[in-house]
């Protein structure tokens, strides 16, 4: 008995020197790390931004590489063209719809809703984005001939059904005031009129005469 009994004092005894050696281990490197970060002087400086460059995006499939809003029906293509393209309005962290290239006014009737485009916003190839360029959008998505998903965010506008019959040559709810601003009036008043509406730009110059 007095044999297994010191064998048992010996081992408690190597154990307790081993995990206090570990925790010596422990607590030096925690001293070493304060002292390597306090003793740290490097700074980080904001660079100042530069055009071009390349963007590299990975995919697990191909994507379909149709990159305008109006056509593309490929989650891969959406995603690629939100490095490209921008709306008139954004989603905050709070779920509200708030200006992005444009701000906008609701009348009394909560009908018509006139929207102010900011001034000195460009396309990529510098030419400067207008109310008209959103105001093409609206009416290709409404074209008889256009075959693309998105007629849906235009079918809430006064007079795109018509549009779309052939029945019009223009959408009778969109009144281009001056070029950074356009007047929308819907046929109804509904509470996502605005959620509802298309809000992607199309570069006016560079595809009129194509369609649809």
């Amino acid at each position: 008995m007095k044999k297994s009994a010191l064998w048992s004092f010996m081992l408690l005894l190597v154990m307790a020197l081993f995990l206090a050696a570990c925790n010596n281990d422990s607590s030096k490197t925690e001293k070493e790390n304060e002292k390597d970060t306090s003793g740290d002087t490097t700074t980080t400086t904001d660079k100042p931004s530069t055009e071009g460059g390349i963007v590299t995006y990975g995919t697990d499939v191909a994507p379909e590489g149709v990159y305008d809003p109006a056509y593309s029906g490929s989650i891969v293509d959406s995603y690629i063209q939100n490095f490209t393209m921008e709306g008139i309005y954004d989603v905050n962290d709070d779920l509200e719809y708030v200006p992005n290239l444009a701000s906008w006014e609701i009348s009394e009737d909560k009908l018509t809703y006139t929207f102010t485009f900011q001034k000195g916003v460009k396309w990529h190839n510098g030419e400067e984005l207008t109310a008209d360029d959103w105001v093409f959008a609206l009416e290709t998505l409404a074209h008889p001939d256009y075959a693309g998903p998105r007629y849906n965010y235009v079918e809430g506008i006064k007079g795109a059904k018509a549009k779309k019959e052939g029945k019009a040559d223009k959408i009778e709810g969109i009144e281009v005031v001056d070029p950074y601003t356009v007047k929308i009036t819907f046929e109804q008043v509904k509470i996502n009129n605005l959620e509802n509406l298309w809000s992607n730009p199309m570069p006016k110059k560079h595809y009129e005469g194509i369609c649809c």
